[in-house]
C-alpha cells in the first residue's frame, strides 16, 4: 500500500510526523478517509478521534477541534491539543475503538 506523510501540529510542538497509509476523521459535514494521492482539500473537524493506519496498525489520537489540510501529497493537522489514545493489547497490536470509527 502507498504511504504519505502526516504531521499533527499543536502550539506545543509536533505531536506526530510519520508516513501513514490511511487517515480517518469526522468533519463538520461527515466522515472523511484519506489515502495517498488524495485530491487537495481543507476540512474543519470537530473535537474527536483522528484514526491513523501506520505499519498495518490503526492508532487513534484524541484531538480538540482541528483543521486538516491535504495538499495532494502531505496531510497536516493543526490542533490546540492532540494525544495518542489507543491502548495496546498484550500482543502489541492496536485495540479497535469502541465506536467503530
Amino acid at each position: 500500500m502507498n504511504t504519505f506523510p502526516l504531521k499533527i501540529l499543536t502550539p506545543a510542538g509536533e505531536v506526530l510526523s510519520a508516513d501513514v497509509t490511511h487517515v480517518a476523521v469526522r468533519t463538520e459535514t461527515g466522515a472523511l478517509g484519506i489515502m495517498a494521492k488524495h485530491t487537495p482539500l481543507l476540512a474543519s473537524c470537530p473535537q474527536g478521534p483522528i484514526r491513523i493506519q501506520r505499519d498495518g496498525l490503526w492508532v487513534t489520537y484524541d484531538s480538540t477541534p482541528f483543521v486538516l489540510n491535504m495538499d495532494g501529497t502531505t496531510v497536516t493537522i493543526l490542533s490546540a491539543s492532540a494525544t495518542e489514545s489507543d491502548p495496546q493489547s498484550s500482543d502489541g497490536t492496536a485495540v479497535e475503538s469502541s465506536d467503530g470509527f
